[in-house]
């Protein structure tokens, strides 16, 4: 149907980017540390209940409960990628990531920018496809754009202004019409199709804690750190503000390349 592959876009995404395995196990982790202390003296008070007859093996011991709890999401998870693999013949998607965000610059807010990240794994045609939460506006890139396999794009609201800050960084598109709140702003990055066009990134950022303060007029950006294909982008502690007065377009900082980025450019546009 019309909406189909939209809909498995964003069942794929939350298996494989937003809930993969490590999330809950960090999560089991947490409340293990939590309750712990509290199911001993629980026995204590009570004892232990044992095995039903609906679960005779039921393990005495408490990790080895959280151990079943683990299978037991591991089993769920696989058997939805595997219906999404063998079933729908889906095996994932084109994307771009949203790594950098320039949404309150010095200055006027003609600087403003967004980076995107090609972490698709091969080149894609993106013609049509939009960016949205530009306050009230829309971008849809032109037709025959063509992003490369790890390429690094540039939205800017104003493509003059960017370029005479920040030199030649790569790619530029724009300008777009709207501006980026300087209260926070959610970002929608949606492709052409076919059918309904999918979400292909989302990123809902802030101004207040634990959102990287100096990020909100001071001349710093939100950059990504530790940039892997599968990192949901969507947690503000992968977030901090530039290494760099007015950010870093055009380059991203992937995972062990946590190091100062120096470039040319007039930063803070004066």
């Amino acid at each position: 149907t019309y909406y189909r592959r939209a809909y498995l876009v964003r069942l794929w995404d939350l298996l494989v980017e937003k809930y993969p395995l490590e999330f809950w196990h960090q999560r089991i982790d947490g409340l293990r540390e939590l309750i712990f202390d509290e199911q001993l003296e629980d026995i204590e008070e009570w004892g232990r209940s044992r095995p039903s007859a609906n679960d005779p093996t039921a393990p005495a011991g408490f990790d080895p409960n959280l151990d079943r709890v683990r299978d037991h999401i591991a089993i769920r998870r696989n058997y939805l990628l595997n219906y999404l693999r063998n079933t729908e013949g889906f095996t994932g998607h084109d994307r771009l990531k949203i790594t950098e965000v320039m949404y309150n610059p010095l200055g006027d807010d003609s600087a403003e920018f967004v980076e995107l990240w090609n972490n698709s794994g091969e080149a894609i045609d993106i013609s049509g496809w939009t960016v949205d939460g530009l306050g009230a506006s829309e971008f849809a890139f032109p037709a025959d754009t063509v992003v490369a396999e790890n390429e690094v794009i540039v939205l800017a609201r104003d493509p003059d202004v960017f370029s005479g800050i920040y030199g030649n960084v790569g790619r530029v598109f724009g300008p777009y019409p709207g501006k980026l709140s300087d209260d926070g702003e959610t970002l929608r990055v949606k492709d052409a199709g076919p059918g309904y066009p999918a979400t292909v990134d989302w990123l809902r950022f802030e101004t207040n804690d634990p959102w990287p303060g100096r990020a909100d007029g001071l001349g710093y950006s939100l950059e990504l750190f530790g940039v892997v294909p599968e990192l949901d982008n969507d947690h503000p502690e992968f977030w901090r503000e530039s290494v760099s007065l007015g950010g870093s377009p055009g380059f991203v900082h992937f995972e062990g390349l946590d190091v100062p980025h120096f470039r040319r450019g007039n930063c803070n546009n004066d």
